[in-house]
C-alpha cells in the first residue's frame, strides 16, 4: 500500500511537470520528497529511522 502511494505520488508530480503545470526545479523536487516522506515515515519502524549506537561504530 505504501509503495503504491510512493509510485502514485512520483507519477503525479512527473505528469504535472511534463504537462507544464509545475517547473522542473529543485523546489518541485523538494516538495515531492516532502510529500513522500510525510506518508512513508509513519509506516516505518522507529528503530529503522534512528541508527543505534552499535551501528555507528
Amino acid at each position: 500500500m505504501v509503495l503504491h502511494q510512493v509510485f502514485d505520488t512520483m507519477l503525479s508530480f512527473a505528469a504535472r511537470v511534463l504537462g507544464g503545470e509545475m517547473p522542473d526545479d529543485d523546489v518541485t523536487t523538494q516538495w515531492a520528497f516532502e510529500q513522500i516522506y510525510s506518508f512513508v515515515v509513519p509506516n516505518v519502524r522507529e528503530e529503522c529511522l534512528i541508527p543505534s549506537a552499535s551501528a555507528i561504530t
